[in-house]
């Protein structure tokens, strides 16, 4: 975590660990953060149940693709995820085949149909290997250099309108020849409903192994299985309908009815449609993404994503001249709720979608406001899954009060790292990722979700930011501006990770403990010294200590707790 670890990676570490034999849970790497710490809980035996073989048959539908059918879409058919690749060598064209079929009937989402019925409510069902995946090869070696960004971003948009919900294949895959000196581009396009930022790791990795074993004329054999779509989908809706989820009505119904401001809009009027969007992206250079990933949130005792929303929340709360934010997160959503679940390789659409109101007044320095947001989503129940939970699949009156409270008109969502060898190997993995034009993923006709949406990533050692927007609402350079304030804002923190306002203690830090903050202030002013031991675990579900001391002062903060069975007494 001290090297810029997160919950994604967290799970690819869960992943290769079961590939070598040994059984985690994401969240053990959260409580045990060493080697010998995580020695001690780890399995060679057991773990959940996983489904081997391929699956098929009805399934429920889950809160975000309930979600994704409420906004009734023209065309909803054309809604896709994709990735263009550059191989390192000239593509065996069969042996690519020969991966694709395999990846297709080893992740059953890809396999997934859906249909419509009568009353108007939307099904899905795992198909067979009826619709056989085809590589399709465009030529465009003859286009000039200068034309071939447009010509592939043509291609690509041409694909992805090509999907067909009925179809029982969620996958488009196309190989672009562009001539011996440029080499071949493989486009994969996957619909949304199929998979998701996290999914993508482990189609690319499995795609390269198959690819490569394919081509040692051995035949393709990927990595078990983890937890099936299906068998997820399943357990979800019966943990929507338990008192554990109910008791957080009252938490996102008052979250809700907060009040927060809108949006001024400065644009040239009209529908915000995706054919009216537009990109503003920036990025910190690789020395500085360094920092904020490996230095930053440690010193602010914070996660990459408090420190991110810090900025985004600094420039939109400035720009507003308000002191409250209400932004929709994007989390992963493989968050546990049952010990007999494992989602470490799981393919699908399964991030969570769920709103949060920031409110920085009576900040005086940007570390407050820090904070301030950090504390704001230390408070959010199960990391927000419980809110989609309650608000689709909890079927009563409370529900329905939920869906009928405004959305957010700014969505959050932090991809985590992405490797540039597709796999994350490079030695096992011939392609390679690109910044390549990826066409138009959704249909131009489709209204945008929100008014401003953010997401970020690292790619090649960078972070970047990217801002989409609707020129209907908003002139490109005032999201220019608002880029560049959050940019601004995530050097300062970069810079001030040292400084005494870092040093600043709050009550969420001591979660055990029932401390004001004037308590905090006095103990521990800020700028004091003090080294933070969290969570020292002696005793595997025994006692619990947290404690801070403030060298030469004579001053301990500690927190001792007994737990039973994984309960704070």
């Amino acid at each position: 975590f001290e090297l810029g670890g997160d919950s994604i990676l967290a799970i690819q570490v869960v992943s290769r660990a079961r590939q070598a034999g040994l059984h985690l849970a994401a969240n053990q790497l959260f409580q045990h953060q060493t080697l010998e710490a995580l020695a001690r809980v780890a399995k060679q035996q057991g773990g959940p149940q996983v489904d081997s073989g391929m699956v098929l048959g009805t399934s429920l539908l889950t809160p975000i693709q309930l979600d994704f059918f409420e906004k009734e879409l023209l065309e909803p058919h054309h809604f896709a995820q994709a990735f263009m690749l550059a191989s390192s060598e000239p593509v065996d064209v069969p042996c690519l085949e020969a991966a694709l079929r395999a990846v297709v009937a080893h992740h059953d989402t890809l396999r997934l149909r859906f249909t419509r019925r009568q009353d108007g409510t939307w099904h899905q069902e795992f198909t067979g290997l009826e619709s056989l995946v085809r590589l399709e090869q465009v030529d465009l070696s003859s286009v000039p250099e200068a034309e071939l960004p447009t010509a592939l971003e043509s291609e690509a948009s041409r694909l992805h309108a090509s999907h067909r919900l009925e179809e029982g294949l969620l996958l488009r895959a196309a190989l672009f020849h562009l001539g011996a000196e440029r080499g071949s581009r493989l486009l994969l396009s996957v619909h949304h409903l199929g998979v998701d930022g996290v999914s993508w790791r482990t189609l690319l990795e499995d795609l390269g192994a198959g690819y490569v074993q394919s081509r040692q004329g051995r035949p393709v054999a990927l990595p078990p299985r983890s937890t099936s779509f299906k068998t997820w989908a399943s357990k979800l809706s019966d943990f929507a309908r338990s008192e554990e989820v109910a008791r957080e009505r009252t938490y996102w119904l008052e979250e809700g009815r907060l009040e927060a401001p809108t949006l001024p809009r400065d644009g040239a009027g009209g529908a915000t449609s995706v054919a009216s969007s537009r990109t503003v992206e920036v990025s910190l250079d690789e020395a500085q993404t360094r920092l904020l990933l490996q230095e930053t949130p440690a010193a602010w005792r914070a996660h990459i994503n408090d420190v991110l929303l810090t900025a985004v929340t600094d420039s939109l709360t400035h720009w507003m001249g308000q002191p409250r934010l209400r932004v929709e997160l994007e989390g992963h959503g493989r968050e546990p709720f049952s010990e007999d679940v494992d989602l470490s390789r799981t393919v699908g659409w399964l991030t969570t979608l769920y709103p949060v109101t920031l409110d920085v007044s009576g900040t005086t320095s940007l570390g407050d406001r820090l904070r301030a947001v950090r504390d704001s989503l230390r408070r959010l129940p199960r990391k927000g899954l419980g809110y989609g939970l309650l608000r689709h699949l909890a079927d009563d009156e409370q529900s329905q009060h939920l869906r009928a409270l405004p959305r957010a008109q700014v969505l959050f969502n932090y991809l985590g790292q992405f490797h540039q060898s597709a796999g994350g190997d490079s030695a096992l993995n011939p392609f390679t990722a690109t910044r390549e034009p990826l066409g138009a993923l959704r249909a131009p006709n489709a209204a945008l979700s929100h008014l401003l949406e953010i997401n970020g990533y690292v790619f090649e050692g960078r972070l970047t930011l990217v801002w989409t927007y609707s020129q209907a609402a908003h002139r490109p350079e005032t999201i220019q501006s608002l880029a560049d304030h959050c940019l601004h804002t995530l050097r300062r923190l970069i810079d001030d990770r040292d400084s005494d306002d870092a040093r600043r203690f709050t009550p969420t830090d001591f979660p055990l403990a029932r401390l004001s903050q004037s308590v905090l202030d006095r103990v521990l002013p800020a700028g004091a010294l003090a080294d933070d031991l969290y969570p020292l675990s002696p005793m595997q579900q025994g006692m619990l200590f947290h404690t801070l001391t403030a060298p030469g002062s004579g001053v301990y903060v500690t927190q001792l707790a007994w737990t039973f069975g994984g309960a704070v007494d």
